[in-house]
């Protein structure tokens, strides 16, 4: 017997894909700031552009497997540790966001839309008809497990 998986919620549907642009978003942001970055004596010190790409890369990773909580696995507290997540490093960005709109323009575009995106993911994963879908009375929260 096989059971269907209920549809995701428009705002849900809206959260999970703003996401993923989100990611490809910041990895332009990597590609054209980089460089720069890799330049400066404190990441040479740290590391350098290795460490600045593995990082980066599994910064990435953590937060898909966070998103795939949020949106396929029905995960509320998911949301939570999303939202503390971005109202945490929404300050750092915003400073380094500053200086890449000076050092390089287009970086800081990105990083700017970036920041605007996940700011619309994060809230339609709260409001609307993405609610139920988080509810541990909803008859088809079997997948919450």
């Amino acid at each position: 017997m096989m059971t269907t998986r209920p549809a995701l919620p428009s705002n849900v549907a809206w959260f999970e894909k703003l996401m993923y642009l989100s990611f490809a978003m910041g990895l332009g942001v990597m590609a054209f700031d980089g460089p720069r970055l890799a330049a400066k004596p404190e990441m040479k010190l740290a590391g350098g552009p290795a460490f600045m790409i593995t990082t980066g890369l599994l910064t990435i990773l953590i937060l898909m497997l966070i998103v795939w909580l949020i949106a396929r696995r029905r995960k509320g507290w998911a949301r939570w540790v999303f939202a503390i997540l971005f109202v945490m490093g929404l300050p750092f960005s915003i400073g380094f966001m500053g200086e890449m709109l000076r050092e390089n323009p287009v970086a800081g575009i990105i990083s700017a839309g970036q920041a605007i995106v996940q700011a619309i993911a994060s809230v339609l994963v709260f409001v609307g008809n993405s609610r139920p879908w988080f509810a541990k009375d909803n008859p088809q929260g079997a997948l919450d497990v």
